[in-house]
């Protein structure tokens, strides 16, 4: 048994003691956490959690366009029928290319004015779909719908046509594959319509 002195009246007394035999001084004092103390820790820890979680709301996007998607990523066009049915027109071109035109058809909700299956020499090139006017907040949903589907790793372009202004977001993808999304204001102002091209046969 090891021996020490007590700090108050400097005797020797054990080292393991809770008290001074002595003089009755306190040895070795119990730690208290004032309750204050407690409700300010758990207070930071509810409010660091309430940050994460709204940060993660307002800095992210949930798709909301998932048929879409869906149909520009079919690989196979007879996907792409099963889904938007045989109400068609069959098209061609002198140089070789072909397409498969549905007009004025709703896709996921949206109102498209034409969509194209296209064929280079009966390979299947790319879908395309013309969105027809619809409002900023449409457009700008479809815009974070893209983002959020493909990533922020792509190609930006501003462009003006008659006085009225287009912006063009493209990703390219290996092998061969391309999407590129398209947005014009329309004559009517606020409103806007889309072009989107999904190419599965693209050559760079």
């Amino acid at each position: 048994m090891a021996l020490m002195k007590c700090p108050e009246c400097e005797r020797e007394i054990s080292n393991t003691s809770k008290i001074c035999i002595h003089c009755g001084y306190p040895l070795h004092k119990k730690r208290y956490i004032s309750k204050k103390l407690i409700v300010r820790v758990l207070i930071a820890v509810i409010l660091l959690f309430l940050g994460v979680v709204l940060t993660k709301c307002i800095f992210s996007h949930t798709i909301q366009h998932i048929g879409l998607f869906e149909i520009m990523e079919f690989k196979q066009p007879s996907s792409i029928k099963k889904v938007l049915g045989d109400n068609y027109e069959y098209k061609t071109y002198d140089e070789g290319s072909s397409w498969e035109d549905y007009s004025d058809i709703e896709v996921d909700g949206l109102p498209c004015s034409s969509v194209e299956i296209v064929y280079n020499y009966d390979e299947y090139e790319k879908v395309l779909l013309n969105i027809s006017d619809i409002s900023a907040d449409e457009t700008d949903i479809l815009e974070k719908d893209f983002i959020a589907q493909y990533g922020k790793d792509y190609d930006y372009k501003e462009n003006e046509y008659g006085g009225r202004k287009s912006f063009e977001y493209s990703w390219d993808f290996e092998p061969n594959r391309r999407i590129c999304f398209d947005i014009h204001e329309s004559e009517e102002d606020g409103m806007y319509w889309i072009r989107i091209n999904s190419f599965h046969n693209w050559l760079k």
